[in-house]
């Protein structure tokens, strides 16, 4: 019973479910909207229960409350006389959720325009394919040679300048390890180096190998298009007796050196993939477009020209949503209409939004919101929380109430 009985309430109330014990036990808040105080509190949030407690106060003519199917039934079958408002909170959420689902089911489509729109963000860039003999075997000429010392291989070297560069432009170590196939242990030591120390390996002389021999013919031959590898089968055919490694240290040197030409340009990192989850996509489509990050702007926009059934759901969500804030010229029978065509994808929201037809309309059309019961509801919870939740139902209900009184 209200703390409260022979209080009249202004017939203006809100229900709403909150929790108990989550996953458990719910239950059900009554919130006078006109004199905002709670009026009854029970455990339980079946439709039996509202109706009973309707019919037990017949002046009750507006009723505020969420989407929940068992809250409707019972305000028809309890107060047949009141009407019913729909919270336009709960709408959005249910509009955005709707949005989220017609994405992921968009997913082929998304995933083409992330790689699409990839490749328009670099058509600017002259970048230079990926050269995977030049990235294990060849030593590039690098603005960072003084961070090497001694025998370091080509490999390494080139890895970790890599490292270096893709951690300064914020990428993160697992993206880096993915991209270098590399160990992340490895890409965290190489963010932290100042230099990369030489392995214990022994060092071969420079006398060993008849290399000396073919420095004229390395400077006549070795240009931009000249990989390591090629050069070295080719002075091994005309009788170079030394290893590959000594080779390649040898050979760094003299590129260090400027001795011999240049050798090809190192690749340039990849750029970031765009890539939005569906809630994220969901979120864009409903957010201020003047609200919005740039990036994320031109992305939708790109993906709304290339795809005429997500430009055509975010169109309706926005509509509705205006509709919702009082920003729409248009009508709520204007806007199933179109929400409903078969190739909509959003008819099965249209659908939902059919069946609670007269609530959704005065949550249009009315300024009454049930704002206050999700106030009162944080009140509740701080309450329950106070009393390390070992308060029962009743003692709730009494405690809420003095605090409203």
């Amino acid at each position: 019973m209200p703390y409260w009985p022979a209080t009249k309430y202004s017939g203006v109330i809100g229900v709403d479910d909150w929790v108990l014990k989550k996953g458990r036990t719910y239950g059900t808040i009554l919130v006078d909207l006109h004199q905002n105080r709670v009026i009854d509190l029970w455990e339980g949030r079946s439709a039996e229960a509202l109706e009973a407690w309707l019919k037990q106060h017949p002046e009750v003519h507006t009723v505020a409350r969420d989407r929940a199917s068992a809250y409707a039934s019972g305000i028809r079958k309890g107060a047949p006389q009141a009407r019913q408002v729909a919270d336009r909170f709960h709408l959005l959420v249910n509009l955005r959720e709707a949005l989220d689902r017609a994405m992921q089911r968009q997913s082929e489509a998304i995933k083409k325009c992330f790689v699409a729109f990839h490749d328009k963000q670099n058509a600017h860039n002259q970048s230079i394919p990926f050269n995977h003999e030049t990235a294990s075997g060849k030593r590039t000429q690098t603005e960072n040679s003084e961070l090497f010392t001694g025998n370091v291989s080509p490999r390494r070297q080139f890895k970790f300048e890599q490292t270096k560069k893709l951690y300064a432009q914020g990428h993160s170590i697992n993206a880096i390890a993915a991209h270098l196939k590399s160990n992340r242990k490895s890409i965290r030591r190489y963010i932290h180096l100042d230099v990369l120390p030489a392995r214990n390996t022994p060092t071969i002389s420079e006398h060993s190998t008849n290399f000396d021999h073919f420095i004229p013919y390395i400077q006549q031959n070795y240009g931009p298009q000249t990989t390591y590898k090629q050069l070295l089968a080719d002075m091994i055919a005309q009788g170079f007796n030394g290893k590959y490694t000594s080779f390649c240290e040898r050979m760094n040197r003299l590129v260090a050196q400027n001795l011999v030409g240049q050798p090809l340009d190192k690749p340039q990192a990849l750029a970031r993939q765009q890539t939005c989850s569906s809630t994220k996509l969901a979120f864009i489509a409903l957010t201020d477009t003047s609200l919005l990050p740039a990036k994320d702007l031109e992305f939708f926009t790109f993906l709304c020209q290339q795809s005429a059934p997500i430009q055509k759901a975010a169109e309706l969500a926005r509509q509705f949503k205006a509709l919702l804030g009082k920003q729409h010229h248009g009508s709520l029978d204007e806007w199933l209409k179109s929400a409903s065509h078969p190739e909509s994808l959003l008819k099965n929201f249209a659908k939902g939004i059919k069946n609670d037809h007269h609530a959704v309309e005065q949550a249009i059309n009315s300024d009454i919101s049930s704002g206050k019961v999700e106030g009162h509801i944080n009140k509740l919870k701080t309450i329950k929380r106070s009393m390390y939740g070992r308060a029962g139902i009743d003692l709730l209900t009494k405690m809420l109430l003095a605090k409203n009184r």
